[in-house]
């Protein structure tokens, strides 16, 4: 995966991930807000009314005798002092009826003492409210003389409501799973610099050996001794085509990693494709011969000059033509076709080989993949060959695309457009 892929997608899942949180966080805050200004609400409401049934038990005017003064903390002032009993059986009476169920305390404000008294603590249950031992003292307030307190103990003054733990548990665990994803990519990515690395320098000090191994077998097979002896030339002309062969593999891995580095690019010039391909077909001829096969030319494409980078249009011909030698099995017979259609001129390599399954015909551009054959294996490669056509025609902005049917062969088409 190249950097800017990697990049891109961190900068996208991390927009993505904090914009949930974002999101999350505002709608959990907007509902609690909207949950404590009705609880407020409702509360502001209770207490106003067990002010007016306290008064007018007393027979006293009200008027603005409700101070908040903490976000769970309410006093109500009278005129007078205070029944306990109404006020125990008031606060529950009007908190049930407003559907307030919270536990609170609540306590008397006594002048005398300067301290709370009659403080008791209601805890709603199932089968009714409930007094217990109070667990805080209310604090009290000296500018008042005659006043009650209620504080709801249990109230939650964050913006977090227990049945929200699971959602924002869910959206930390995504983001973590996201960083450690990230991780793991991160670090397959070095792993994978690190082989392309090792295989780019092996193949470039295969060079030198491949190049010294070329030269001496051209030197033996010149010598007047080796011609003279079969068995000798033999020998030293399996040396050169098995170099020749290791060669080509090595020259292919090479391709792939030119063609895999971030700057690579193609140099388009004008090119005859029916010269090249003459050329082409010309030098492998001598090898299909000796196979006692054939390969044939059909070029009756009307404008063979195109735009296209012409090393690397020569590469992808002769890995098409190899391809085709490769598979043709023991009777080579090849076509090699170009021709118009609307719009395209096409290139068609066709074989009367073994064919390709049609589950594999999606995965042949894939690198280093290679169509099974079970536990057989006549032909060699690296699986290369096509991922490079592919990448190439890519960035011509060619299509390509092939066509197989088993036992009767295979065909590959390249579209260039006019």
């Amino acid at each position: 995966m190249r950097s800017g892929v990697i990049a891109r997608l961190i900068l996208l899942g991390s927009i993505a991930i904090l914009s949930t949180l974002f999101i999350q966080f505002y709608i959990i805050f907007q509902q609690q807000n909207t949950e404590e200004k009705n609880l407020h609400a409702k509360t502001i409401t209770a207490l106003t009314n067990v002010s007016k049934k306290l008064s007018t038990a007393s027979n006293l005017n009200t008027g603005k005798t409700i101070t908040q003064k903490e976000s769970n903390y309410f006093i109500v002032r009278l005129d007078d002092h205070i029944n306990v009993n109404l006020l125990e059986f008031y606060l529950k009476t009007e908190f049930a009826n407003l559907g307030i169920y919270e536990p609170y305390e609540y306590g008397v404000y006594d002048c005398e003492s300067d301290s709370m008294v009659y403080a008791k603590r209601i805890v709603f249950e199932a089968e009714g409210p409930k007094i217990k031992k109070p667990t805080t003292n209310l604090p009290k307030y000296n500018e008042y003389i005659y006043y009650f307190g209620v504080r709801f103990t249990d109230r939650k003054v964050n913006p977090f409501y227990s049945y929200t733990w699971a959602s924002l548990i869910l959206l930390i665990s995504t983001l973590l799973f996201f960083v450690y994803s990230l991780w793991v990519i991160l670090k397959q990515r070095t792993l994978a610099e690190m082989q392309k690395d090792f295989i780019n320098n092996l193949t470039h000090e295969f060079k030198t050996p491949i190049a010294a191994v070329s030269i001496s077998s051209d030197v033996l097979l010149q010598n007047d001794v080796i011609k003279e002896n079969p068995r000798l030339k033999q020998y030293t002309q399996i040396i050169k085509n098995q170099n020749q062969l290791l060669n080509t593999q090595v020259e292919r891995v090479l391709q792939v990693a030119r063609m895999e580095k971030t700057n690579f690019h193609i140099n388009p010039e004008l090119i005859d494709t029916h010269e090249i391909i003459r050329d082409l077909v010309s030098g492998i001829e001598p090898r299909v011969k000796a196979k006692d096969g054939t390969i044939t030319m059909n070029l009756k494409a009307v404008a063979p000059l195109v735009k296209a980078d012409k090393i690397h249009f020569i590469h992808i011909i002769q890995n098409v033509l190899d391809n085709a030698i490769k598979y043709s099995g023991e009777q080579i017979h090849i076509e090699m076709d170009t021709y118009d259609v609307p719009g395209f001129m096409i290139i068609k390599c066709s074989d009367h080989g073994q064919g390709i399954p049609k589950e594999y015909l999606k995965k042949i551009f894939s690198r280093f993949y290679r169509v099974p054959t079970g536990n057989v294996h006549n032909v060699k490669g690296f699986g290369l060959g096509l991922h490079y056509v592919y990448q190439i025609c890519k960035a011509h902005q060619w299509k390509i695309k092939v066509e197989s049917k088993v036992g009767v062969g295979t065909s590959l088409y390249i579209e260039i457009p006019k």
